[in-house]
């Protein structure tokens, strides 16, 4: 009996939850159909209405047609317009006559240009919905609509202009319009699309007669002004237009066309470029956006006489226009220039804009200079010099890559490290730039002579030991102590301030190049010297046609003896005094007195065969032998030419001349650069001489009583003890830049688009040559 309670308590439960569920549905089907329903009858009956407040827009368009247009009506999805003529009957009523009817799913109509012929025109909008329930379309239209009298008058503009400004980036137009209109200037795009960037809004209804009103107006683009400057291949116009008001019509004149801009007719003609000095010789370029579809850098690259324009880097036109040089080479006047990449070329001009061109002045620094060591040298771990990695030959060439401490750091094989700069020489066209000039004759065509005549085995040929000094492209290496090249800046500041520079003609020469000059000229004193003077080949006539070679009248000639053989007895260590000569307040022959000149007129009699060297007595002619031409019995041969350890074959010293910047003209001397002859000792010195003593004496500097070109560092000499380096220099190594590292040949070129083999270990080169080292 409990039992059957029990489960008909439960039974009863069930039923009572289900009915609960019942109900619930129930309720919501309700609510949804009101919902449905209340959506439907939305749909159905609720009507759309134009606000009476409607302002419309009637536009007077380029191709003769009229558009009407007004804000969208919310719920609405179609528009009744029509155009009205209204009339009185006779019967005193008006009449009307439909002139135009168009039904249109958009907010606005495109109206006849016919209804222009009428005086004026009643113009009606109606806002209508439709839906299609079934299949079948229903609609409702709205109840009151929009009535607007177009009284017909075509807003007009007078004395339309527009012109752009490239330097200010500016569009100026101007225009004149009576004075109840207003105005709305626009921007047209490629697309049709146009939007007003200006206006000014009738004042409407004005009694009296219209007065003419001048409107300006300018524009502004670029980065943060009203208008950006056009991307490559856009056009904008931009469009005017009067603008009257008739009650709730705002009328848009005919649109008169003030100017059609593209990118570069907001763009400069000409390139202006700006210098920020960096430090260490390094510089930042900017530049105005000009014409053309991008930029390049250059840099003015001279070889002598001739010029070329090196391109540095490629800019696209959106790109900032900014670049930054790598370490310049030292010490020189750099001309760089900005030229414009693509477009329509200027007139006579090969470029779309003016380029533009700034020059730079880099100071005299030892970075990335060349440099070689006089002896073998420890390599430190730092500028302390307290931990020896490792050491480094003599006379290869090193990149310097910083300086400390009077240090240099430098990278060989055992990484990187600092060496003594004190022990080091330095390439001077690397180091002090164009701050002097250069002509290492004795790599080329030597100017060694005995009075301008012929010297065999000395004049007119690459000395020994030099073979590697001319470079391809025409410069030189020019190695001198580094101690002995910081001292010298303070002579090359003096003489640039009196608008002259410096001219080097030697500075290091091997010790076995001296023995060689010594030996070849001491061996054939007692030959005649020729009749005709000999003139070596300039460096141009070198680099044209190779070494130019003595003829056969200027060869020396003795009786009964032919032309000495170019090759000579190997090297050996000759007597003599130490250096060239005796250096100004040392000990030997000051050359005080008047030195007899050389008589004219080529090869003559012996007047005392047993002594040739003696010269001939005042007022005769006698023969003229090297011995006569060159010492005049007044000096010994190592005034001249070294028979011992040469101040060259330290590093210390120069030979040297002057150049007037202003006329590029070397300075005139009592002879030429290296003549053999005590016509050149300094008891001659002209007053060009005397300066250019001046210059180096001042700067602590010594001369050489027999030379008037040489110079040399006696202080550096008696407190450092420089090394003597038998042999010669090459520029074969690796090099440093801002870019990477390069490898040079003994000839100054470098491998570019290839692999080599260096050391072992093998490279790939890129077109400039540059590799991962």
């Amino acid at each position: 009996m409990a039992e059957q309670k029990a489960v008909k308590k439960k039974r009863k439960k069930k039923h009572r939850f289900k009915k609960s569920v019942r109900v619930f549905l129930t309720i919501l089907a309700s609510v949804a159909g009101v919902l449905l329903l209340t959506v439907f009858v939305s749909e159905f009956f609720i009507r759309v209405e134009m606000p009476q407040d409607t302002v419309l827009s009637l536009e007077y368009l380029e191709d003769g047609s009229i558009r009407l247009s007004w804000p969208e009506v919310p719920g609405a999805n179609a528009y009744q317009v029509d155009a009205l003529r209204v009339t009185a009957a006779a019967d005193g009523k008006s009449k009307t006559e439909t002139l135009y009817s168009e039904a249109c799913t958009g907010a606005e109509s495109f109206l006849p240009n016919s209804l222009l012929m009428e005086p004026s025109v009643l113009l009606q909008v109606n806002p209508e919905r439709a839906i299609s329930p079934f299949g079948k379309k229903i609609v409702w239209k709205g109840r009151r609509p929009l009535l607007v009298r177009w009284v017909v008058r075509e807003p007009q503009l007078a004395n339309v202009n527009g012109s752009v400004d490239e330097n200010a980036k500016t569009l100026d137009v101007w225009f004149d319009h009576v004075s109840e209109d207003g105005y709305a200037l626009f921007v047209a795009h490629d697309d049709g699309s146009r939007e007003i960037i200006r206006s000014a809004d009738p004042p409407g209804e004005v009694s009296g007669a219209s007065t003419a009103v001048r409107r300006e107006e300018q524009i502004s683009f670029g980065e943060g002004k009203e208008m950006e400057i056009p991307a490559r291949g856009v056009h904008l116009r931009f469009p005017v237009c009067a603008v009257s008001r008739q009650e709730q019509l705002l009328i848009y004149g005919p649109t008169r066309n003030t100017a059609l801009i593209v990118r570069d007719d907001l763009l400069d003609k000409e390139i202006h470029v700006t210098a920020e000095d960096l430090g260490d010789n390094r510089f930042r370029l900017r530049w105005n956006e000009a014409r053309g579809e991008g930029y390049q850098v250059q840099r003015l690259d001279v070889h002598g006489e001739e010029s070329e324009w090196i391109a540095l880097e490629n800019f696209e036109e959106d790109q900032e226009r900014v670049y930054e040089t790598g370490s310049m080479p030292a010490g020189r006047t750099i001309r760089l220039r900005v030229v414009s990449r693509g477009g329509t070329l200027l007139e006579g001009s090969e470029f779309a804009s003016l380029p533009g061109e700034t020059s730079v002045e880099t100071k005299i620094q030892s970075l990335y200079a060349t440099i070689w060591p006089t002896q073998e040298l420890p390599l430190y771990a730092d500028s302390s010099g307290e931990t020896e990695i490792g050491t480094v030959e003599e006379r290869v060439a090193l990149c310097i890559l910083g300086e400390e401490n009077g240090f240099f750091k430098v990278r060989t094989d055992a990484g990187e490290g600092y060496i003594d700069s004190n022990c080091c020489m330095i390439n001077l066209p690397e180091y002090l730039g164009d701050h002097c000039y250069y002509n290492i004759t004795n790599s080329y065509s030597s100017v060694f002579l005995a009075h301008n005549r012929y010297i065999p085995g000395m004049s007119g040929i690459c000395l020994p030991g030099y073979e590697n000094v001319l470079q391809a492209d025409g410069n030189f290496l020019v190695p001198l102590l580094y101690p002995v090249a910081q001292k010298f800046v303070g002579a090359i500041e003096a003489a640039e301030a009196d608008g002259y520079k410096f001219i080097i003609y030697d500075s290091f020469r091997p010790h076995n190049t001296s023995r060689y000059m010594y030996q070849t000229v001491e061996g054939q004193l007692h030959m005649m010297v020729p009749k005709e003077e000999y003139v070596p080949a300039t460096l141009v006539e070198f680099l044209e046609s190779g070494v130019k070679q003595p003829t056969e009248e200027q060869q020396p000639t003795e009786p009964g003896e032919g032309p000495l053989p170019d090759e000579l007895a190997p090297y050996v260590d000759l007597p003599g005094a130490e250096g060239e000569g005796a250096a100004e307040g040392e000990t030997g022959n000051t050359a005080e007195e008047e030195m007899p000149s050389e008589g004219e007129g080529g090869l003559l009699e012996i007047t005392d065969p047993d002594n040739p060297d003696a010269p001939p007595a005042e007022g005769e002619e006698g023969p003229m032998n090297y011995s006569t031409a060159i010492m005049n019995g007044m000096y010994t041969l190592t005034y001249f030419v070294s028979g011992g350890t040469s101040m060259h074959n330290l590093g210390i010293a120069m030979d040297m001349s002057i150049v007037k910047v202003e006329t590029r003209l070397e300075l005139e001397m009592q002879t030429k650069m290296h003549d053999l002859s005590y016509h050149s000792a300094q008891s001659n010195n002209n007053a060009n001489a005397v300066l250019l003593q001046k210059y180096m004496r001042d700067a602590g500097f010594a001369g050489l009583v027999s030379e008037w070109w040489h110079f040399q560092d006696n202080t550096v000499r008696d407190t450092l003890k420089p090394a003597a380096m038998m042999d010669g220099i090459s520029a074969e190594g690796w090099r440093a830049d801002d870019r990477g590292w390069r490898y040079l040949l003994p000839d100054g070129t470098s491998y570019r688009n290839m692999n080599a083999t260096i050391d072992g270990k093998e490279y790939t080169f890129d077109a400039r040559g540059y590799t991962e080292r």
